[in-house]
């Protein structure tokens, strides 16, 4: 029935507009929740902006608390063909002098074989330990008794050691590499399988070039490593050793320069990505709380997002807990907000703060409740599942949630409304109908 069409044929009415406008009336009711729900979307909506934001803010925090990641240094050297020399926050400022006698070598050992890489090897188990290391086993079988068999079980282990070959037209040659240099290898078998005789002719592998380490001296201090990637030798930098420098029987006769200085620009970009970040927050909390006699943004009267705001502006403006140094607030760095509630970061003054007291400003930005400290926590307390705005957030769906059922509840009402004068009016046609038979009917008679 619900699917049944009248359109006044009997009675003279237009009884489908009369339905419809029946139903809107009814469906009036709908434009108050409808409009609630409406509210209640854009507001989660806007609580979702702001978790995002702040999570942002989070990940900038974590770039920035630690010293390494905050300060920056500029680290030179002289010859960048000798050694390259990068540095993080932990550097301080200095010059030094390296003098560089032998670079740190890996072990490799070669051994030429066949013609042909389908060539057979001798079968059973294969060891290679690298020093420092477990001895790592792999057995070679009749799946892969070949050469190119044995290359694929070697680098398919864990023994830190690289298999290749070189082709001179005629016959390949094994080359196996450790992978880090200044580390000895030592190569065993057993069942049957044998390094010094692989292929059953007596061929086999030989120790081409012995592992070795690094040797130089920085400041006349001599200094060895296992590898040419120096990261303890001077706090902070990262030196990367290429080729050997000049020296006589009584020493070094060639030094290449090494300089440290303070970089307070690029200290600054990396706290800057932070308070932009803030910044953000600042920003959007800005326009969605706008409220004037005309207009109101969407969160203008919203407690939780007034209580970030305020918990941003104490985090910028509050002292740091247990500092007594020169230092010891955000805004005698050049961090804080403007009397227009932005965000503020007057560079120079930050750069100034920082050439006067590195420690100091280093404290403010990574220490124990510092910017970086501060926002973590903050980040954490309105974006966790039990956060601040995540509630908020989950408040508005379900508030929004809650009313699409009522109004759907009131549309199966409207429907079942609309059905319901379908029948009285189909009836009401039914009659009319029968009525106009009757008066024909008695027509006929006369």
């Amino acid at each position: 029935m619900a699917g049944f069409s009248v359109g006044g044929l009997a009675t003279g009415l237009d009884t489908k507009t009369m339905i419809a406008q029946l139903l809107q009336v009814e469906r009036s009711a709908q434009i108050g929740p409808k409009r609630r729900k409406a509210e209640a979307d854009r507001r989660g909506a806007a609580m979702n902006d702001l978790i995002n934001l702040m999570k942002e803010v989070r990940t900038a925090a974590e770039g920035v608390d630690t010293d390494t990641e905050a300060a920056a240094v500029t680290a030179t050297s002289s010859d960048t063909e000798k050694f390259t020399v990068s540095g993080d926050g932990n550097a301080l400022p200095g010059n030094y002098q390296l003098a560089i006698g032998s670079l740190a070598k890996s072990q490799k050992d070669m051994g030429t074989l066949g013609t042909s890489l389908t060539d057979s090897v001798q079968e059973g188990t294969y060891s290679i330990q690298v020093e420092g290391e477990d001895a790592v086993d792999f057995v070679v079988d009749g799946n892969n008794n070949t050469i190119s068999g044995l290359i694929t079980a070697i680098n398919s282990s864990d023994a830190k050691v690289t298999a290749s070959t070189i082709f001179n037209g005629t016959n390949y040659t094994l080359v196996l590499t450790a992978e880090e240099s200044g580390k000895n290898v030592v190569y065993s078998a057993r069942d049957g399988a044998d390094w010094t005789d692989l292929d059953g002719n007596k061929n086999g592998i030989s120790t081409y070039q012995l592992a070795e380490d690094a040797s130089f001296m920085i400041d006349g201090i001599a200094i060895t490593s296992d590898s040419n990637e120096i990261t303890d030798a001077v706090t902070g930098l990262t030196i990367n050793l290429l080729e050997t420098t000049e020296f006589d029987k009584d020493g070094p006769t060639e030094f290449i320069n090494l300089d440290v200085a303070a970089d307070s620009t690029k200290t600054t970009d990396n706290v800057e990505a932070l308070t932009s970040a803030i910044g953000k927050v600042l920003s959007n909390l800005k326009d969605t709380m706008s409220s004037s006699e005309d207009s109101a943004g969407v969160l203008a009267f919203d407690s939780t997002a007034r209580m970030l705001r305020g918990s941003i502006s104490d985090a910028l403006i509050n002292r740091q807990t247990g500092n007594d140094g020169t230092y010891n607030s955000l805004t005698m760095i050049g961090i804080g907000q403007d009397r227009y509630g932005n965000i503020s970061f007057d560079k120079d003054e930050f750069a100034e703060a920082l050439a006067k007291d590195k420690d100091g400003v280093m404290k403010l930005i990574t220490g124990e409740d510092g910017l970086a400290d501060r926002f973590k926590d903050m980040a954490d307390d309105y974006t966790f599942s039990e956060g601040f705005l995540t509630i908020r957030k989950t408040m508005y769906t379900d508030r929004s949630s809650d009313i699409s059922k009522a109004i759907d509840r009131m549309e199966e009402r409207v429907q079942a409304y609309g059905d319901r004068l379908k029948r009285q009016f189909a009836k009401l046609e039914q009659m009319v109908s029968g009525l106009n038979q009757q008066s024909s009917a008695l027509s006929n008679l006369r």
